[in-house]
């Protein structure tokens, strides 16, 4: 198994170093259950203090309205789980913008992340589109400094710049995952032949 990764999927890695607003993904073998087949957005790239970014493609069994039973809409606005660090945390990415959620922080020219969360709780309400613009996530992804510097020499993921605003919302689950590593090119074509559980293969 091990000399089967190593020549196959040697080229891991990609773009170095990771730059805030970077997306990793995962190599096809990593199974642990939060990021097995994942695409994570760069909020902070690494530094002394750590690094920290957002599942993208995660979605999960609950919307919005479950957790803030305040918010007045009909609509099944979906969550994600940004990663396994605090599920007490609301986060959200979106492309709107300063002008409509103010506070916000812009990551990537475009992408923002957070700001006031009133003022994304009105844009849904108002019954605007959530998918391609607002994404909302519970939890974060977390690494302490130098941690994720040696994911990165094991070869456990890929990095490549966030794809066009409009596709960066857009989608989830291996499906977002596939359309990523299709975008990586022809060295990264076998990733896309292991099944997202290879046990099962």
């Amino acid at each position: 198994m091990s000399k089967f990764h190593d020549r196959f999927f040697a080229k891991a890695g990609g773009l170095k170093p990771v730059s805030d607003g970077n997306i990793l993904i995962s190599n096809p073998f990593l199974a642990e259950k939060w990021f097995c087949h994942s695409a994570i957005f760069m909020l902070h790239a690494p530094d002394e203090h750590g690094a920290m970014g957002l599942v993208l493609n995660k979605q999960i069994d609950c919307t919005l309205k479950d957790i803030d039973t305040v918010c007045n809409t009909t609509r099944a606005v979906p969550l994600y789980c940004g990663g396994p660090v605090g599920h007490d945390e609301l986060h959200f990415i979106h492309t709107l913008g300063p002008d409509i959620i103010t506070h916000a922080q812009e990551i990537i020219p475009g992408v923002y992340v957070d700001g006031k969360y009133s003022d994304a709780i009105d844009y849904v309400e108002q019954g605007y589109e959530t998918e391609g613009f607002i994404r909302f996530f519970v939890g974060y992804s977390g690494w302490e400094a130098g941690q994720l510097q040696q994911e990165l020499t094991d070869n456990t993921w890929a990095v490549t710049a966030a794809e066009d605003n409009a596709q960066l919302l857009t989608g989830h689950g291996d499906e977002y995952w596939h359309r990523l590593v299709r975008n990586l090119g022809i060295s990264f074509r076998s990733w896309r032949v292991v099944p997202q559980n290879p046990l099962n293969n």
